[in-house]
């Protein structure tokens, strides 16, 4: 079975820091290890043995794509947007599991928190996350450790806070970048090293990844590869960037090369990866997600 989620994207804070031409790829600071994600947890009111499945699936994700991002495709270190003469280190993320409202309210938000916008003057805009958040309510947290979900919605959701569907918008990404136009051109991801991984990938002549805009769910829509929308993502409802739930689930080398139109760079394939995939994902997205009421559409449909 399918189970949707609606989840509410709010944008982060958005310093423009101007140059005097966009960022290219190449230079000392792309590729090696200069991508580094730090989590740091905030876990009142579970017991030692949650407490413990819950760090291990952040550590799980933190270790997949710390696995299959290997830098920035900058010719330099990426500025903190906080204090603009010094330079991130690592992406900080604050993973927090508190009360909110109970079992099937608010699971909680997640995306970034700080990003920092490179311009140029010809309008090309390159953005990079400094900071994330990713907050659970406890009552659910608890249900999905049951049900041996919770890495999975991790993993998925850390893709959010690293900026998949969360800054595709032109306000983040324009010019040479372009990636995403939900105004001008819905459920046509343009970002060139994602679109032609996915023409290679499934031997498609498509001229954009399909996503998903027509499910009329905040959250969903515009964030996730097309699963119900037409045309519809040629990888399947089981490809983990999809917004719902269909088991198993894997991870395409579309979705990798995604990273790399966010300005990260990766490896090749994710046949590169030695780090595990979970056998099934509980999908969700950026910002605040929420449970509701909505009928549960069949898997495969």
């Amino acid at each position: 079975m399918t189970r949707p989620l609606v989840e509410v994207h709010s944008a982060p804070a958005t310093p423009s820091l101007p140059t005097e031409s966009a960022p290219v790829p190449g230079g000392p600071y792309s590729g090696g290890p200069y991508f580094d994600i730090n989590v740091g947890f905030s876990l009142p009111g579970l017991t030692n043995t949650q407490s413990l499945l819950v760090q291990n699936a952040y550590q799980f994700s933190e270790s997949f794509f710390e696995s299959v991002i290997t830098g920035y495709q900058l010719p330099g270190p990426i500025i903190d947007p906080l204090n603009p003469g010094s330079f991130i280190s690592a992406i900080d993320i604050t993973a927090s599991v508190k009360p909110i409202d109970g079992v099937g309210g608010a699971v909680g938000q997640a995306g970034p928190r700080q990003v920092v916008t490179y311009s140029s003057t010809a309008g090309d805009k390159l953005t990079y996350v400094t900071d994330g958040i990713m907050e659970f309510d406890a009552a659910d947290v608890i249900n999905l450790l049951v049900t041996g979900t919770f890495q999975k919605v991790v993993l998925h959701e850390m893709a959010h806070v690293l900026g998949f569907g969360t800054l595709w918008d032109p306000a983040f990404f324009d010019g040479g970048f372009a990636i995403y136009d939900k105004v001008n051109a819905p459920g046509q991801y343009v970002g060139s090293a994602a679109l032609a991984k996915y023409q290679q990938e499934f031997g498609t002549a498509a001229t954009f990844v399909p996503v998903e805009f027509q499910t009329s769910i905040d959250g969903t829509d515009h964030s996730h590869w097309s699963q119900f929308s037409t045309p519809r993502f040629a990888g399947g409802a089981h490809e983990i960037m999809t917004g719902f739930l269909n088991r198993p689930t894997y991870v395409s080398d579309t979705t990798l090369f995604a990273f790399r139109d966010l300005g990260y760079t990766t490896v090749d394939s994710l046949s590169m990866v030695s780090v595990p995939l979970p056998a099934g994902l509980l999908l969700l997205s950026g910002a605040l997600l929420m449970l509701r009421g909505l009928r549960t559409p069949r898997e495969g449909r």
